[in-house]
């Protein structure tokens, strides 16, 4: 027998039940208008040299046997509208987004030690 108002609440890392919002993967500081570090996977090949192009992301690329190429986008983007730019210039070459994460700062420094 079920009761009534009980809802079971999903078992995810994002999830937090006290507060009822996701708060792991998002910066507190995250705004539209504020600067991001964004790290950014497409399939498929694309040359260091559109970097420019796509609010100077550092551009690398990874293959595994048997597996497509994957692209991946890292660095600081301006604002919302800027990522929006960079993504609409990812489809518009007709590469398909495996993902788009926002990186806290302490991801990004240790990003940054590892280059």
């Amino acid at each position: 027998m079920a009761r009534i108002g009980s809802q079971s609440t999903p078992r995810n890392p994002s999830y937090s039940e006290d507060m009822g919002k996701i708060e792991r993967w998002i910066p507190v500081e995250l705004k539209l208008d504020t600067p991001a570090t964004y790290r950014i996977r497409v399939k498929g090949y694309l040359d260091s040299s559109w970097s420019d192009r796509l609010s100077g992301l550092a551009i690398s690329r990874s293959s595994q046997e048997d597996e497509p190429e994957v692209t991946t986008l890292y660095g600081e983007v301006a604002d919302q509208a800027a990522l929006a730019g960079v993504l609409s210039a990812l489809y518009g070459l007709h590469l398909p987004i495996l993902s788009v994460e926002c990186q806290s700062d302490v991801e990004a420094e240790e990003v940054s030690k590892e280059e």
